[in-house]
This record gives C-alpha cells, structure tokens and sequence, in this order.
C-alpha cells in the first residue's frame, strides 16, 4: 500500500509591516527645499514637523503655539507662486529665500497672498528657518 506523506496547512502570509513615520523632517538640501516643506507642513497642520523647520532663535522670539499653531490653523491649502534664494553663504551658513505664497483659509479673509522672505541658517547640515521678514 502507498504511504501518504501529510501536506502543510497553508499559511496566510505574513501581514505587510507598516512603515514608521518619522519623527523629524528630513534635512533639506536647499534653503529653498526647507521653506517649501515648512508651509507643507503648516498647510498640512503637520505642528511637530513645521516646528521641526524652526531654528532655535526662531522658536524663542515667536513661540510656536501662537505663531505657527494660532497663526496657521484655519488655514486649508497654501500655494507658493514665487520662491528663489536671494543670498547664500555656504561658509558661514545662512541664506535668504524670497517667497509669494496665497492662503486658503476656512475664515475671511481667503485667499491672502504674502511676499516677504526668510532668514536661515544651516545647523547640523539642516537648513532651519530663523527669522521672518513679511
């Protein structure tokens, strides 16, 4: 008589692995990269990751509760029409980067455009934004 070798259960395979989110914001390579992710993240209401854009000097003079979170909360979308670094010192490690930008809001007035420009400085290879000139 033939001998019956058992066949395996099959098995469900295993679940996909979620991938972590992570906790900072990745260096920007540009000056312009990290003012383009800082309004994403506003835009987005992303508070850890804006705030993750601020250099130190910037978290002091305007605390983020008021001046990201109070500022940007109403706000829905943010459309950047003009970006372009107007000073670079790779040396010493600060830049300038004019931007235009319209903001959607859920209050009125909406839509607002701003152009002013940003201070940064670059700490620890990342290029932080450090003082507002709107």
């Amino acid at each position: 008589a033939p001998t019956l070798t058992p066949t395996p259960s099959p098995t469900a395979p295993p679940a996909p692995r979620s991938t972590p989110r992570p906790t900072a914001a990745p260096a920007a390579v540009t000056p312009g990269a990290a003012v383009l992710d800082f309004y994403d993240a506003a835009a987005a209401h992303d508070w850890d990751r804006a705030i993750s854009r601020w250099s130190d000097r910037m978290q002091r003079n305007y605390p983020p509760g008021e001046w990201l979170i109070g500022r940007f909360s109403r706000t829905t979308r943010i459309a950047i029409t003009r970006l372009r670094t107007t000073a670079l010192d790779a040396p010493r490690g600060t830049a300038t980067v004019a931007v235009t930008l319209v903001e959607y809001r859920t209050v009125e007035p909406s839509p607002r455009t701003f152009s002013g420009a940003w201070g940064l400085v670059r700490v620890d290879g990342r290029w932080l934004l450090d003082e507002p000139h709107f």
